[in-house]
């Protein structure tokens, strides 16, 4: 297992892997020295890097674990919508058979192990501002902005 910080565009970020792919995305208060990085560490660093910059907006980098079941379908959902545009939590839910479903969205995107690389970001409330996120709403504002400014 491997972990490496990323501290650029105000956002503090811990990056980990796991048998070669990435196992998670995590925003951090602090962003101590990094070690050794690991290939998938060293590729997951250089895209989001990349994105941060708004030179990037896909991704290429194996994570594990693949999500399953309902998550697997809201991460596809997600994935749709274009660089610098969001949904809201009922459009998301609506695209997937029912807006009733807007809860199970947000939990659902309140699991998700990589932000940014799935862009939960992009879905916000239906007041078009916030929602949620696990990086706080600073984090979630300062990533719509870079996809504004970049889009």
């Amino acid at each position: 297992m491997g972990t490496t910080y990323i501290c650029s565009k105000g956002l503090n970020v811990r990056l980990e892997s796991e048998n070669g792919k990435l196992s998670g995305i995590f925003f951090c208060s602090s962003c101590p020295k990094a070690g050794a990085l690991d290939e998938v560490l060293a590729e997951a660093k250089k895209q989001i890097l990349e994105y941060l910059d708004g030179k990037r907006k896909e991704f290429s980098i194996p994570c594990i674990p693949e999500p399953v079941g309902f998550d697997a379908k809201v991460y596809r959902e997600v994935l749709k919508i274009p660089y610098g545009k969001t949904l809201t939590y009922s459009e998301v839910a609506g695209s997937l058979g029912s807006r009733k479903l807007a809860r199970a969205v947000g939990n659902s995107l309140n699991r998700n192990r990589f932000p940014i690389i799935i862009p939960c970001h992009r879905v916000v409330s239906v007041r078009k501002v916030g929602g949620g996120y696990n990086g706080g709403m600073d984090v979630k504002r300062r990533l719509l902005e870079i996809e504004e400014k970049n889009g």
